[in-house]
């Protein structure tokens, strides 16, 4: 398709430019300052096709993660059977440990960092 034929390789610098430049606002601020500029978490939508994560996806993540927490969500996940999508939540949290991606988990409908 059309998207597939767009270099993304670098749409993720501007992405962590606003990331990083609003966490060093944060680790500037004085002690009595109101205003919390960080992103406290990244929803990364993921299509619902069970497959392999693109490498692009990877490098994105990996990156992103250095700023904030990333919470990847299986686009249309309610269109889907519940033993495909069990096997693909499974295959996603594989590959996400073996690229050293730590996705945050919502336990109690409040977010759980892993480490």
């Amino acid at each position: 398709g059309f998207a597939s034929q767009i270099n993304y390789d670098n749409s993720v610098m501007s992405m962590l430019e606003v990331l990083e430049r609003r966490l060093k606002n944060y680790h500037e601020q004085g002690p009595f300052d109101r205003a919390d500029p960080r992103v406290h978490i990244c929803l990364y939508v993921l299509p619902p096709q069970p497959r392999p994560l693109r490498e692009l996806d990877k490098r994105v993540m990996i990156e992103l993660q250095r700023c904030a927490p990333i919470l990847p969500i299986i686009a249309k996940a309610d269109t889907c059977d519940t033993e495909m999508l069990l096997r693909y939540q499974s295959q996603l949290r594989t590959e996400l440990a073996a690229c050293g991606i730590v996705p945050v988990v919502l336990k109690g409908g409040f977010p759980l960092h892993l480490q």
